[in-house]
């Protein structure tokens, strides 16, 4: 869904919720899935710099991750000192949904910045809706 201001997509994936989880909170990891971001290089456990694929630039990357909740956020910036919370990712137990405790749903939500142009937004929400399916084919694979 999109509203202009933020997007969400969402996969039902056959691998237990904390598998899940961890997967995604690991920036080690992030390289396998993310299409937004090249050349990432893990700067200390929660923090890594890479560039942004379609231009180029410069983009660091913060992990906030809490497993009670199972969610993930994802400040992001051109710099260390201008990282905001832009991306968020939820991973929810099957079990919550009335599917079994092999399962989980994940669910990706991006805010836009007032600064995106249209264009840039709807590379965004298609490289969202790409990773989701290539999230799921990776933790189905493991």
């Amino acid at each position: 869904m999109d509203d202009g201001y933020a997007h969400i997509t969402s996969a039902q994936v056959s691998c237990g919720a904390d598998e899940a989880f961890a997967y995604l909170a690991s920036l080690e990891r992030m390289a396998e899935w993310n299409l937004n971001m090249s050349e990432i290089e893990v700067v200390d456990d929660a923090l890594a710099k890479g560039v942004v694929t379609q231009i180029g630039t410069t983009v660091w990357v913060q992990v906030q991750a809490d497993a009670t909740t199972r969610t993930i956020h994802f400040f992001v910036g051109g710099s260390r000192d201008q990282l905001v919370p832009r991306i968020m990712v939820r991973v929810l137990s099957g079990e919550c949904l009335g599917t079994t405790s092999e399962q989980c749903v994940v669910s990706m939500m991006a805010w836009r910045l007032e600064t995106m142009d249209d264009e840039r937004w709807r590379r965004l929400i298609a490289a969202h809706e790409y990773e989701i399916l290539q999230i799921k084919t990776l933790l189905e694979m493991t």
